[in-house]
């Protein structure tokens, strides 16, 4: 599971990582907001309440999991070598 507990947060790629190697996630809002197309994907929660959340997943992994690996074939999708090379070709015409 990956923790980001952060309070400001530029561009958390470490979030991509870690769906893209099926792990659950567990942000704060504004790490999650950077990526606003997957917070049903992100379990977003104060930092206060991590433990809460944490607690869940291992509750009840088989959901966790299940839930990373929809937010991995979403992030094949989105951030696919094809995907992102266009966007750049894109960007520099």
């Amino acid at each position: 599971c990956l923790l980001v507990t952060s309070n400001w947060e530029g561009m958390p790629l470490v979030i991509i990582e870690a769906a893209a190697a099926g792990l659950p996630v567990v942000a704060t809002a504004a790490a999650a907001q950077c990526f606003p197309a997957l917070p049903q994907q992100v379990h977003v929660a104060e930092v206060e309440n991590f433990a809460v959340v944490i607690r869940a997943i291992a509750g009840n992994p088989d959901e966790a999991f299940e839930r990373a690996m929809q937010y991995k074939s979403l992030i094949k999708e989105e951030f696919s070598i094809e995907k992102c090379y266009r966007h750049h070709l894109s960007v520099w015409k």
